[in-house]
């Protein structure tokens, strides 16, 4: 092979060298973005509240109650539980008792007055309370 043909080999090579590592890098990037959301998406997906879930399908109305003041009898004698209070007032929230999962909510406020999503879930709750009439308790 001739310099001048070696030279135009050379540059061949490294120009589908250099575009196969650029594909590479781009499916990786789309690969690390796409777990990122995924796992962004996964938080902020709110757990079922500790004092709803149950092995039984259809607890009654009793039984929920009955779990949401154990849930409060504990953070009685821990209220510096953020997610306690959090999980209090989804628990709440899910009852219908809007008035009450605003104060669950804004002792969680309290405790984290920086953290942007229980400030949002307690506005939200706000707004609700205010429009159905209802007021914590």
């Amino acid at each position: 092979m001739a310099e001048g043909e070696r030279d135009r080999h050379a540059t061949a090579v490294g120009g589908w060298l250099l575009i196969s590592a650029m594909t590479a890098l781009a499916a990786v990037s789309i690969a690390a973005a796409t777990a990122i959301a995924a796992l962004i998406a996964n938080e902020r997906r709110a757990p079922v509240p500790v004092a709803l879930s149950t092995p039984e399908r259809n607890p009654d109305r009793e039984t929920i109650e009955a779990r949401v003041e154990s849930l409060r009898q504990r953070l009685q004698a821990a209220p510096d539980d953020l997610e306690g209070w959090k999980m209090l007032g989804r628990s709440l929230q899910a009852l219908g008792r809007h008035g009450d999962a605003v104060g669950a909510y804004s002792q969680a406020a309290k405790l984290a007055p920086n953290n942007a999503e229980t400030q949002a879930a307690l506005a939200r709750l706000s707004d609700i309370a205010r429009t159905r009439g209802a007021h914590p308790q």
